[in-house]
């Protein structure tokens, strides 16, 4: 009794009603169910003492008056025995007590052991997951270390990230290599509570934002029949917001890296960027070929129309590249000077290539600048690894 009693000691839970959350205090308390088997253990031994005391008829005292009566008192072996088996009983009682009081020590102990060892490893989980953020540029790379510590850090749960879409209408989720999205239902009811701003009271999501502005959410759905703790919530909510700055971090440094590799007039990739798509991405993982296009008196545009026109006309000659090149890059690599990447090879496919773009500048438009000289470029066509070794040579 004493082994069953102390394994229902147990700490106590209390559940929130408006978030939802168990918060679990550090101190032992009684459930329903203990505390009925403690009544259930001392009932019995109350039961068991009027029994006894009934028993050996000493519920009445006895008579003590007189030398005589208190002589036959002692003589009496029944009193004698009665006497003694109320002391084993008491003795019992008192070791029962001391037992039950060790065990429940012990299962108190243990559960602390148990959720000090969990809350070291959630802690270790958002520390690791701090570290990486701090250095982490890339929004896939963030959200894949988020999942997976997430995941490892609350067992029982599994973390969808959501991010909003570029458009600003609703959400998306990222979903990682290997996993099965969540069902466009769940999906559905996730939004409208993110939408509607109840995630206060939804300790499941916890919002991604950073400047008042919600770039996403966390939703840790649910694996098995329990709730999220206290700890638990609050580790997410953690991480979320360390999310959130760095989301802010790679955002910025998208941007400033965005405008250090595009021309600022044109909108197309600059020279330096170009060197380095020659050698990392472009001309030396794969077969490519590439138009050199140089326009024809361009300084003439300048001096007779004036530089803003002569701007304009490097405006319109890039915008039709780009409409008129498919699967490939442009590039502006010198003040009037263009470079063609594509995945094409050979002279003939190319030299179609520069045909077509030489017909498109000298196209006319609305938006086209009115100048009286033709728009007019020399091209010069290459192509990787059949005229050229490396990036330098080609």
């Amino acid at each position: 009794m004493p082994t069953f009693c102390g394994h229902f000691f147990i700490l106590e839970v209390k559940m929130k009603r408006k978030t939802g959350i168990k918060k679990i205090e550090p101190y032992l308390y009684i459930t329903p169910i203990t505390l009925i088997l403690v009544l259930f253990v001392v009932g019995s031994v109350l039961i068991s003492i009027t029994l006894a005391f009934t028993k050996y008829n000493i519920i009445t005292p006895p008579d003590f008056r007189g030398i005589d009566n208190y002589t036959r008192l002692l003589d009496d072996s029944k009193f004698i025995k009665a006497l003694g088996n109320t002391v084993k009983l008491l003795i019992y009682i008192v070791l029962q007590c001391a037992w039950t009081v060790l065990v429940v020590a012990f299962a108190r102990k243990r559960l602390e052991d148990i959720l000090n060892q969990k809350l070291k490893h959630m802690l270790e989980g958002l520390r690791k997951f701090q570290d990486r953020a701090a250095s982490i540029l890339n929004r896939k790379e963030l959200f894949a270390n988020m999942h997976d510590i997430l995941d490892d850090a609350i067992p029982g749960w599994k973390s969808r990230i959501f991010e909003k879409n570029i458009n600003d209408d609703g959400y998306r989720e990222v979903v990682q290599s290997g996993h099965i999205p969540l069902g466009e239902d769940e999906v559905e009811r996730v939004c409208g509570i993110v939408e509607q701003e109840e995630t206060k009271e939804t300790p499941e999501i916890a919002l991604l934002k950073y400047d008042n502005m919600v770039c996403g959410f966390v939703y840790m759905e649910r694996l098995r029949e329990s709730k999220l703790n206290y700890r638990e919530a609050d580790c997410i909510r953690q991480m979320a917001n360390i999310a959130s700055g760095s989301l802010k971090n790679i955002d910025a440094y998208e941007k400033v890296y965005q405008v250090s590799i595009h021309d600022e007039l044109t909108g197309l990739y600059n020279r330096s960027y170009c060197g380095v798509y020659l050698r990392r991405d472009g001309a030396l993982g794969e077969e490519r070929g590439f138009l050199y296009m140089d326009m024809d008196n361009f300084k003439l545009y300048n001096d007779l129309y004036g530089e803003q026109t002569g701007d304009r006309i490097l405006q319109w000659c890039a915008k039709r590249f780009l409409d008129n090149v498919e699967n490939g890059e442009v590039f502006r690599v010198g003040s009037n000077e263009f470079l063609v990447s594509v995945p094409e090879t050979g002279r003939e496919p190319l030299v179609a290539l520069a045909e077509k773009l030489t017909r498109a500048v000298q196209e006319n438009a609305t938006n086209k600048p009115q100048v009286m000289q033709p728009i007019t470029f020399s091209v010069g066509v290459a192509w990787y690894p059949g005229l050229a070794a490396d990036a330098l040579e080609l």
